[in-house]
């Protein structure tokens, strides 16, 4: 299943994350913060680099 989460890595969306890339769905992390692209890779996850409004 594709999953898009907004709100980065907070207490929520890290595990959430994680927890969703080792179930083998295909997870794309929406952050607003160019610097976490890095970080949000190494979980697994697709990044998208904007602004949900």
């Amino acid at each position: 299943m594709k999953i898009t989460i907004t709100g980065s890595l907070g207490h929520i969306g890290r595990p959430l994350t994680l927890d969703l890339v080792k179930a083998g769905h295909e997870v794309t992390v929406i952050t607003s913060n160019e610097n976490k692209k890095n970080e949000i890779e190494a979980l697994g996850a697709l990044v998208a680099v904007g602004r949900v409004f």
